[in-house]
């Protein structure tokens, strides 16, 4: 068995695989992370794979470096996509790691692959296994937080469904700062998922993140939601030997 952990800008998400199956999930705001110690110290594993976009968490790291078999993925990991992208070690190791999930999900098929947690990536997977760039836009709180922060007068939102879905404006100020929130991150999307399914007709799209469940739901077009592809993509990579 091996433990693969994701370390995102908010959350920390931990995952116990059998070869592709996974067998336990746990997760945990990064301000509480350590709580995670107790799950590792108490299970039985060969192998820790850990893929962290976070600069902070050093202690729980740390633990790990002492206690456990340690792998950190970093831009010079071996994985089973090509990265065509002009400054890889820039390039965030979560959005790697989606792609190579997508990868495995979808083998020799073009991918749109959508992570929305703090930020969302809007990511693209030719069928040759060529990661060819993505986008990165803010996530539907750090909207919120932005508009509220940057104005004078305009309150923070909780970014909560709506009473009335199939109102196009909001006839509030929290109503428009919700609508424009969520219809914008819709539209954006499916503005990329049209321009290009011209080229790619059988494009899959494959989403992930906190405020997955939010798009899938709401998209237009079909989508595949996966909670766990950041961990399945960090479960499919072969360890340098």
């Amino acid at each position: 068995m091996e433990l693969c952990i994701d370390i995102g800008n908010s959350r920390t998400k931990l995952a116990f695989f059998k070869r592709d199956q996974l067998l336990e999930y746990h997760v945990a705001v990064n301000s509480e992370i350590l709580k995670l110690k107790q799950i590792v110290q108490n299970s039985s594993f060969s192998t820790v794979k850990l893929c962290t976009v976070s600069q902070e968490n050093s202690e729980f790291v740390q633990f790990l470096q002492e206690y456990t078999n340690l792998y950190i993925v970093t831009s010079r990991s071996k994985f089973p996509i090509q990265l065509d992208y002009e400054t890889p070690h820039t390039l965030g190791l979560d959005r790697i790691m989606a792609a190579v999930g997508a990868f495995k999900l979808f083998p020799e098929q073009d991918c749109l692959i959508i992570n929305a947690g703090t930020c969302i990536t809007i990511d693209f997977l030719d069928a040759k296994a060529y990661f060819r760039g993505g986008n990165i836009t803010p996530g539907l709180r750090m909207r919120a937080r932005s508009m509220n922060e940057f104005t004078a007068k305009l309150p923070f939102v909780e970014v909560k469904d709506e009473t009335d879905q199939e109102q196009l404006f909001g006839r509030s100020t929290n109503q428009a700062l919700i609508k424009g929130i969520k219809n914008g991150v819709l539209y954006e999307i499916e503005a990329y998922y049209n321009h290009l399914q011209e080229k790619y007709p059988s494009i899959n799209v494959v989403i992930t993140g906190g405020d997955g469940e939010y798009l899938v739901n709401r998209l237009k077009f079909k989508t595949f939601a996966e909670p766990y592809l950041v961990l399945k993509g960090i479960n499919q990579l072969q360890l340098d030997t």
